[in-house]
Parts: structure tokens; sequence; C-alpha cells
């Protein structure tokens, strides 16, 4: 089952839908995309990604496997949009992915996760920010809500991979709020 999640996973809509219409890009993801894509384009990006971040854990739920196994599933479908084997291992961001994931596990993680995202957002107007705020609280949510230490080590490791995704927005970030020095080119 979790090679089949990882499978799915590769499976990177944006970046067929550009080379569909002839786009060449380097980029993958949906919000990445929405430069290449047009408008509905990038919203059938989006939803078919979040689709196929629900889809292993929900049939890992009906196969009726132990929590190891659908966090296994949940970590391989967006491992998959991450790091997809048919594009040298140059995947998307899977904030679509991992959306869709959470939400066949626990919807009660994603909406803890829109409600902080949007208090951040009112504190700060910088969405990326707000978003990958609230997406490093996914192990906590997990764990406000009573998931198991297995289950929220894995949902750890599934946040810490998309936050690594995101390391040059999260770089970006932290210099211009003045934590890191700007480098100069030369």
């Amino acid at each position: 089952m979790v090679l089949i999640a990882y499978a799915l996973g590769c499976f990177t809509t944006g970046h067929y839908l550009a080379r569909l219409r002839g786009t060449t890009t380097d980029r993958i993801a949906s919000r990445s995309d929405s430069n290449d894509l047009s408008a509905w384009e990038f919203v059938l990006s989006f939803i078919i990604d979040l689709a196929k971040g629900a889809a292993p854990v929900l049939a890992a739920r009906v196969l009726h496997l132990p929590p190891l196994g659908i966090v296994a599933c949940m970590i391989a479908v967006v491992g998959g949009h991450l790091w997809p084997v048919q594009l040298e291992f140059s995947g998307g961001k899977a904030i679509a992915p991992m959306t869709g994931a959470l939400l066949a596990f626990d919807h009660n993680i994603v909406l803890l996760l829109l409600l902080a995202v949007a208090i951040l957002h009112l504190t700060n107007k910088q969405l990326m920010l707000s978003g990958l705020s609230g997406i490093a609280l996914v192990p906590l949510f997990a764990a406000m809500l009573g998931h198991s230490a297995l289950e929220v080590a894995g949902l750890t490791i599934l946040t810490l991979s998309v936050l690594w995704a995101h390391r040059d927005e999260i770089k970006e970030i932290l210099t211009e709020y003045g934590y890191l020095k700007r480098t100069t080119e030369r």
C-alpha cells in the first residue's frame, strides 16, 4: 500500500497539465505553476493533488491498516509528490497532497490548521508566513486531539518534509524579518 501511495504521489498534476499545453517548466506544484497554468488548470491541479493525498489514506483506512500503515501511506504520497522518481526526484511543494492526506486522516487537524493560518494572517498579513507556521503546528494539533505518539511522530516527519520543500521561502521570510543577513550576489 505504501508503494502504491508513493506511485500515486509521483503524479504531479501541475507539471503534466503544463506539459499538455506545451509549457516547459521546472516548477511542479499547483501554486508554483499558477503563472504557467490558466485559472481552471490551477484549480484542477489543486483539486487532483488534494484528492491524490486523500486517496491512499482512505484506502488504508478501508483496508483496516494499523496506525503505522496509515501514517506511512501519508508520508509516501506526500514523498512521491516531493520526490517523484520520473522527474529525477524534483517535485512540488506538497501543500495540496498534505492537506488531502490530513483531511482523510483527521479533518479536525485541518480545521485547526486553517484557524491558525487565519489568526496568524490577521496579525502579520503574510500568507506564506502564516501558512508555513500553521503547517509547523500540525504535530501539535495531532497531539492535542489525542493521536498516538506514533501518529504524532509520523506527522512530524510529514511536516518537516513539507517545510524542507519550502526552505527557500523560509529563508526569504527569515531574511525579510532580519533573522538572516541578505547575501549579495557577485
